[in-house]
């Protein structure tokens, strides 16, 4: 299965920074995190990255690629639709319908209920009321 190996610490069937081609998607899943979250729940969503947000990904530091994927696995498989200090739903736009805050960090997601999966579109960083998605400016 492919997923995260906490044992490797990488993404298993990643190329480039993650170890080898980029995926057009991966999936972290409760099997792929080996058991259940900080709060004892057992994982209800599973994780999907599109490959535009592993190409975002793959344009961080490997410190802060680490510090966003934690915030991620840490939070979207669990309850992602649940409005909180760190996770909002957006108003209409193109890009997605929720938004995830690592620290400087944003991760842009939609939820799709029925099917139990958290489909990641887009990773980006904000530097004052500026957010920036791939190196380039992107309004909201």
């Amino acid at each position: 299965m492919k997923g995260w190996n906490p044992r490797q610490e990488t993404f298993e069937g990643a190329k480039g920074a993650f170890s080898g081609a980029v995926k057009s998607s991966l999936l972290l899943t409760q099997g792929g995190f080996g058991c259940l979250a900080f709060n004892g729940l057992p994982a209800r969503f599973t994780v999907e990255f599109t490959g535009k947000a592993l190409r975002h990904l793959e344009g961080f530091r490997k410190f802060d690629r680490n510090i966003i994927l934690d915030g991620i696995k840490a939070q979207l498989p669990f309850e992602p639709l649940r409005e909180t200090r760190n996770r909002k739903p957006l108003r209409p736009n193109p890009l997605a319908d929720w938004e995830l805050r690592i620290r400087e960090h944003r991760v842009f997601y939609d939820v799709d209920e029925h099917a139990a999966r958290v489909r990641i579109v887009a990773v980006g960083y904000k530097e004052h009321n500026k957010l920036f998605i791939g190196e380039e400016e992107f309004e909201l």
